[in-house]
């Protein structure tokens, strides 16, 4: 080791050490190359044994301190540090070593110089052992010192020491010791990389390469290179430009420069585009007058170094380059083409949008090469010889993929190369190789293609068609091996790659119609359905596709992060595309529906197909959310849903599955959709069901229904308890069975806010789902009961509030209730009269509370009397004499003529309020139609005269009117028996009325 002697110089020297044999000592060899990092070089050490050394003290007119020779204090043998990294000589073989007598003698110092007794010994000459628990700064500083010295022997020996110690550190060992001490090592650095011989005058080349060697690792270490000053990273970076300049550098002087300039990390300020443009202009050509593969290794080193510095100016210099690239990529020499490859990636990702670097390239691609063909032709032969080489093949379609990087700019697109079909061949055979790292990098490429294509409306068919045929290709291939579990799991990033750039946000509904055509449907269903993984794999696909949690940053260089994509980062389809497109999503649902897979779930909530489903309504509740009045498209998307579910019910009503299982799945559909959706559409009475096929058509009014449809429109939660208690698989009203109904009810009785209303959907839903039908009849009689029971709890709870529409005027809301016991009555007759008996004993309690004894004989006796009539000419039972008898037992008379008088004066009052409210206008007649509903629903004469009296001289005078749903229905029958003025009236068959 090295350390300052202050020794008297009558200080008495140590023994002489023995002598080593010389012969080992020329065997030692020598590596001056740079071998990349800082903790990646190999230690330069001298021989092992000390030479002879005589005792003699050395006093130079300069004044140097003596040297002496001693023994090291440390006695335990330390072995030389081991490099790990592996270095590629582009040279070629290193050239055998000559026998040691024809050796030049050493130019190494062999002496020591040896401190006082109390310091420790710093001993150039041997072995390093230096211990990286122990402090550096003291050698830090003796290096130094030397350096000072004006021996170049003993200079030599000090970058030597240093370059040791770094090698035995890994690391810098301590930064700020260094930088303590870095400005007397540049200023020793700047001498030595200029020292000549002084025999010859010509650089010397040993000491300038020490010195660069020690410069190198400083210039791109974090924390030196910012501590060197700006004079001198401006005067070193001038003197390797120059170096390069020169036609009489000495190769190993421009190898090092070259290393330089490939590592720096100086500042703009110093890379400035003076000295890069130099850079450049000297890269040009330079390894045809200076060979070796080396040389190229470094030339590709530094351009990449300059794109990240210097990118502006490469770019009006971007022939030579690109040139030099292609020419490397061709390489026979593994590691020449991987450099190249890094170099091309990095180029082609931060210029391929720049139309000065695209335009050059494919002027380079169109231009003969010297064997004859074009050289895009030539690098087209060149990368199918490399597939057929073993280590070449890897190689393909990356420089495959560079050369569509560099057609990314709008004027330039790829899509519009004349070559690209051509190009195209050469991927086929690299997804046909049998090599595994092969088909990666070629689905490598295949993304970073996808991404480069700017897929839109107008990407023309067979493009989207070549696109989709190797990702489909490999989606089918069935996982026998680990292999091939890997290569399908890379296919399956690829194909969401795919989906990635064909769903960019933003896109219209045209571009989506196109892609989900293209690469949604055909794929899923018929690629990604032969195992578990596979459907759940396409559910996953469907599910981020449909509905996503949160929004997502869109990268549109995601291709090129080069992990793995999956299907958490596809984009979320728009929403209202999602609704608008409904159908064609539904046909996939339904194939996934009826995959043998999910016949076997044991819990339907927990299966892929579940989670799809819940996605895709929320994508329709999302596009519903800010609706004030339900749309037609929202009415149509319900309509698919229900033809949906309809189809799942009948289907499986012929299936083996228990009623239980298949009332499981059916209920969580419907909540689900339900609960995503809103109840509004659902109940929404918009929709109409086609007469030979299980499917449902939306529509504003009945005449706007198509052909293919019949009945009337009713709400999408009655046609689901129309399903249930019609479809012929409800036999027998089991647990399960009651249960599925009553939870469907509650649904159709949500959106019922007061006791009319509620009363007026029981009595809807008796007439639709039981009225006129003869098959199930059990399950209809459970309905009806359930109805009955809804109607009683209606009429037994309080109003606290009463709202004007709910207003309890006489026949009112009861008359619905009343509906019901008719209903019961005409189409039972048997295991009726408990249920029946609840609802009637309701009817007549609020009636007789809110009303009188002549409003239960209005409202109650008469119409439930002539129904008895009406059904006992055709069935008599036993609970048909029950209820008749009920009816006769709560018959109520008017008491006495002044009873009778007041039950005219209380109508008098009716019409004489009618009157006073009533104007010709729409506004007006919402305001009283429920009353004037009600009298023109009397089985009275007198009181329907009354009324259309007051009609003609109010309403029948106005020039058109709006007629609400309650009233429009009463007038239409009225009108065929009385003189009813009515203006702008429309029928049901679209016939006006005059005005």
């Amino acid at each position: 080791m090295i350390n300052t002697l202050n020794r008297h110089p009558s200080t008495t020297r140590p023994p002489t050490p023995p002598k080593d044999n010389a012969e080992d000592t020329a065997k030692l060899p020598v590596d001056h190359t740079y071998q990349g990092t800082l903790g990646q070089h190999i230690l330069l050490d001298t021989p092992d044994g000390s030479p002879s050394s005589s005792s003699e003290y050395f006093h130079g007119s300069s004044g140097k301190l003596p040297k002496r020779v001693v023994f090291s204090p440390w006695t335990r043998y330390h072995k030389p540090p081991i490099s790990h990294y592996k270095t590629t000589v582009m040279d070629g073989d290193l050239r055998p070593l000559p026998p040691s007598k024809q050796c030049v003698a050493s130019n190494k110092s062999i002496l020591k110089i040896s401190t006082n007794n109390s310091s420790p010994l710093f001993d150039i000459c041997q072995p390093l052992v230096l211990d990286p628990n122990e402090p550096v700064a003291g050698l830090l500083q003796s290096v130094n010192q030397h350096l000072s010295s004006a021996s170049r022997d003993s200079r030599l020996d000090s970058y030597r020491t240093l370059l040791g110690c770094l090698s035995l550190y890994k690391e810098v060992p301590d930064t700020r010791l260094l930088i303590e001490n870095l400005v007397g090592f540049l200023e020793h650095i700047r001498r030595d990389v200029l020292s000549k011989k002084t025999e010859t005058g010509l650089l010397d080349v040993e000491l300038c390469s020490h010195a660069l060697k020690v410069l190198v690792p400083i210039l791109y270490t974090p924390g030196l290179i910012d501590a060197v000053p700006y004079e001198f990273a401006a005067f070193i970076a001038e003197l390797a430009i120059s170096s390069m300049e020169s036609l009489d550098t000495p190769k190993t002087i421009l190898d090092h420069y070259m290393q330089l300039l490939s590592r720096q990390k100086f500042s703009s300020k110093i890379i400035n585009a003076d000295r890069a443009i130099r850079i450049l202009n000297a890269l040009n050509g330079l390894e045809t007058r200076v060979k070796g593969n080396r040389v190229i290794g470094l030339k590709i080193m530094i351009y990449q170094r300059l794109l990240v510095q210097a990118k502006s100016s490469m770019i009006p210099r971007a022939e030579g380059w690109l040139e030099f690239l292609i020419s490397s990529m061709s390489s026979s020499i593994k590691d020449i083409r991987s450099r190249a490859i890094a170099f091309g990636t990095d180029a082609a990702l931060a210029l391929g949008t720049t139309s000065a670097v695209s335009q050059s390239w494919i002027g380079i691609l169109d231009r003969d090469h010297p064997s004859g063909p074009r050289i895009v032709d030539h690098l087209g032969a060149r990368l199918l010889e490399l597939l057929n080489v073993k280590e070449g093949g890897l190689h393909v379609p990356q420089i495959w993929s560079i050369v569509i990087l560099f057609l990314r700019n709008r004027r330039h697109r790829v899509e519009r190369w004349k070559h690209l079909k051509s190009w195209f061949a050469i991927m086929e055979r690299a997804f046909n190789s049998s090599d595994a790292k092969v088909k990666f990098q070629a689905n490598v490429a295949w993304n970073r293609l996808v991404s480069v294509l700017n897929l839109d409306a107008s990407t023309d068919a067979s493009i989207i068609k070549v696109l989709r045929k190797p990702i489909a290709s490999q989606l089918e291939r069935k996982n026998n091996d680990n292999q091939m579990k890997y290569a399908k799991q890379i296919a399956r990033s690829s194909y969401c790659n795919l989906l990635y750039y064909a769903f960019r946000p933003g896109a219209t509904h045209e571009h989506l119609d196109l892609y989900w055509d293209a690469f949604v449907a055909p794929i899923l269903v018929h690629r990604l359905s032969a195992t578990k993984s596979d459907l759940d794999f396409s559910c996953e696909i469907l599910c981020v596709l449909l509905s996503s949690p949160q929004p997502r940053v869109w990268d549109h260089d995601r291709a090129h992060h080069l992990l793995q994509m999956k299907p958490e980062e596809l984009p979320c389809l728009d929403p209202k595309w999602t609704r608008h497109r409904v159908a064609k999503i539904v046909r996939i649902l339904d194939s996934l529906r009826s995959h043998p897979q999910l016949a076997q779930w044991d819990d339907i909530r927990a299966t892929a197909f579940f989670k799809v489903w819940k996605s895709f309504v929320k994508a329709l509740g999302a596009a519903a959310s800010k609706e004030v009045k339900v749309s037609m498209a929202t009415m149509n998307a319900i309509a698919q849903i229900m033809t949906l579910l309809n189809r799942f019910w009948t289907q499986t009503c012929c299936s083996s599955q228990g009623i239980s299982r298949r009332l499981d799945v059916f209920v969580a559909l419907v909540d689900e959709a339900v609960a995503e959706i809103g109840f509004r559409p659902f109940a929404e009475k918009k929709l109409l069901q086609a007469s030979s096929e299980s499917s449902f058509e939306a529509a504003e009014t009945p005449s706007s229904r198509s052909g293919h449809h019949h009945g009337s429109m009713k709400s999408p939660i009655t046609h689901v308890l129309d399903a249930l208690v019609n479809s012929g698989g409800f036999d027998e009203p089991a647990i399960e069975n009651q249960q599925a109904l009553l939870g469907f009810l509650e649904l159709a009785l949500r959106s019922a806010s007061g006791r009319r209303t509620r009363l007026a959907i029981l009595w809807e839903l008796a007439h639709d789902l039981i009225s006129g039908r003869t098959q199930n009849v059990s399950p209809r009689l459970f309905l009806w009961k359930c109805l009955a029971t809804e109607a009683a709890q209606a009429l037994s709870k309080p109003q606290t509030k009463v709202r004007d529409d709910e207003s309890p005027q006489l026949g009112n809301g009861y008359r619905d209730a009343v509906r019901l016991l008719e209903i019961g009555i005409r189409e039972f007759g048997q295991e009726i009269y408990p249920s029946w008996k609840m609802l009637s004993d309701a009817v007549i309690d609020k009636v007789q509370h809110e009303t009188c004894y002549a409003g239960i004989l209005l409202v109650y006796t008469e119409p439930l009397s002539k129904s008895m009539k009406d059904e006992g000419l055709r069935n008599v039972s036993d609970d048909y004499l029950r209820c008749g008898t009920h009816i006769l037992n709560h018959v109520r008379w008017p008491e006495s003529r002044q009873a009778l008088e007041r039950i005219r004066k209380m109508w008098e009052i009716i019409v004489d309020t009618i009157k006073s409210v009533a104007k010709p206008e729409s506004s007006s007649l919402a305001f009283i139609s429920d009353l004037l509903a009600a009298g023109f629903r009397s089985r009275h004469k007198t009181i329907v005269n009354d009324l259309v009296v007051v009609w003609n001289h109010s309403f029948g005078k106005a020039k058109a009117l709006e007629y609400p749903a309650t009233l429009h229905h009463v007038l239409a029958r009225i009108r065929l028996s009385t003189e009813v003025e009515l203006p702008g009236f429309v029928d049901d068959e679209t016939t006006e009325v005059r005005e």
